[in-house]
């Protein structure tokens, strides 16, 4: 059966997901409150864990409340993306499942990321990995937010 298969809802609001493709990429997007549910599989998630810090700076509040993941209803912990990390700016939140790795951005994260400029590659690195493909599909659906 494929990880497909059923119809996921949203954790912030329960409404059902609408798969969208990109590329070779699909992510799953909320059609009421505008969230993003990413799918981390098959290694990438060493990508995710570079670009994701779950330690929270001492007066960024986070959001709450905390959801459930749409594939295995555990918790969602949230995170702050590391890239931003002592910017000065705004700064975007993930919710991710420590089970399977997926990941939830909530409406005003998929803004910030999709202004964000993917991390530098190191001379000589293959192409662009998840977090360039996944910052590209943001801006793609959502506009570049400038």
């Amino acid at each position: 059966m494929s990880y497909r298969a059923g119809l996921l809802r949203c954790p912030a609001c329960g409404e059902g997901l609408e798969p969208v493709a990109h590329g070779d990429e699909t992510v799953d997007v909320c059609p009421a409150c505008a969230g993003v549910w990413v799918d981390w599989f098959d290694g990438a998630i060493h990508d995710v864990a570079r670009a994701v810090d779950s330690r929270r700076p001492s007066g960024v509040s986070s959001p709450a409340p905390h959801h459930t993941c749409p594939r295995c209803t555990v918790t969602l912990v949230h995170e702050l993306a590391v890239a931003m990390a002592g910017s000065g700016l705004e700064q975007p939140w993930v919710e991710r499942c420590g089970d399977c790795g997926g990941a939830f951005v909530p409406k005003a994260s998929v803004g910030l990321f999709a202004t964000m400029a993917a991390p530098e590659a190191p001379a000589g690195a293959p192409e662009t990995g998840l977090w360039g493909r996944l910052t590209t599909a943001l801006r793609d659906l959502f506009g570049s937010g400038r």
